[in-house]
């Protein structure tokens, strides 16, 4: 992209008289109008602002990298709490384990921005 200036003139101006006792003989009133259209074609091979968007960048798709670390995780640990709850030859405390399993669907729900629980994958 150009870079646009454009810039307004206004002015006036007069022929003074030969004797200073007389008004001038012609007053001009000038105006003007001046555009340019300027291009940095050294910004066409390098911006200055390209380590800091990279660097942009690079925290965006570690934090995708660690979201994404973060629902597996929680995924499984909510599958294990599922088949924990749901087996009655564990021996544990069946309360528990349904809060368990509670606890890790709602944090799993909350990480997916409720994607779970509308795929009908609720938490009975």
């Amino acid at each position: 992209m150009p870079l646009v200036t454009v810039r307004v003139d206004s002015g006036i101006g007069w022929e003074e008289a030969r004797t200073s006792r007389t008004a001038p003989i012609a007053v001009d009133h000038d105006q003007g109008v001046e555009v340019r259209l300027s291009w940095r074609l050294d910004r066409l091979i390098y911006n200055p602002d390209e380590p800091r968007l990279f660097e942009a960048e690079r925290t965006a798709r570690r934090a995708r990298v660690a979201l994404d670390q973060e629902v597996t995780q929680l995924y499984y640990r909510w599958r294990r709490a599922v088949r924990d709850a749901r087996d009655p030859d564990d021996g544990g405390d069946d309360a528990d384990e349904q809060l368990d399993e509670a606890e890790t669907f709602s944090q799993l729900d909350a990480v997916t921005g409720g994607w779970l629980g509308r795929q009908g994958g609720g938490c009975p």
